[in-house]
C-alpha cells in the first residue's frame, strides 16, 4: 500500500482534482488511499466527467457502478458504496444516512489506520474477497477474484 506523502501518479484529470487541494493534511492520506486502490486492489480512478463538483470516482475494470468515491478531498471524506451492515466489519467506518435512511459507508481519510479501512472496505465493495484466494470468509456470487498477478477475473 501506498505511504502518506507518497507521489503517485494518477491520470491528468484525477491528479487535477487531488493537486488543487495540495495544501490540506488529508491529502497524504487521499493519495495513499487512492494509490492502494489503482496500483493495489486494480481498480480504475476517475473523475466526474462534468459539473462543478470535484472528486474522484472508483471504480471497477471492467467499468461497472462506482464501487467508491473521494467525495470532499480536501476533508478526506471516502463515501464507499458498501452494505451499512459493514460498519463493524473495520474500525473509523460510519454509516452515512439519506434522509434518515442508511444508504452506504464512509471513513475520514485522516490517518494510515482510516486509509487501511476505508481499503478494506473498497475491497469488499469489489467483491475481492479473502475465499477468493483461499481464506475463510464470504464470497458472493458477483463477487470477483484478485489473481497473483493483481488481475481480476470473475
Amino acid at each position: 500500500m501506498g505511504h502518506p506523502g507518497e507521489v503517485t501518479r494518477f491520470d491528468a484529470e484525477v491528479e487535477e482534482i487531488v493537486g488543487a487541494f495540495e495544501g490540506s493534511s488529508t491529502i497524504p492520506f487521499v493519495r495513499e488511499y487512492l494509490t492502494a486502490c489503482q496500483d493495489d486492489l486494480g481498480l480504475v480512478l476517475s473523475g466526474p466527467g462534468f459539473g462543478p463538483r470535484k472528486y474522484v470516482n472508483v471504480k471497477p475494470p471492467d467499468g461497472g457502478a462506482r464501487l467508491a468515491a473521494v467525495t470532499s478531498p480536501n476533508t478526506g471524506r471516502a463515501q464507499i458504496h458498501i452494505a451499512p451492515s459493514y460498519v463493524d466489519r473495520v474500525p473509523l467506518a460510519e454509516v452515512v444516512l439519506n434522509n434518515g435512511i442508511p444508504r452506504r459507508l464512509k471513513v475520514m481519510l485522516t490517518s494510515s489506520e482510516a486509509v487501511a479501512s476505508a481499503v478494506e472496505l473498497t475491497r469488499l465493495a469489489a467483491g475481492l474477497n479473502d475465499c477468493c484466494r483461499g481464506i475463510p470468509g464470504e464470497c458472493s456470487s458477483g463477487g470477483h477474484c484478485l489473481a497473483a498477478d493483481g488481475s481480476v477475473s470473475a
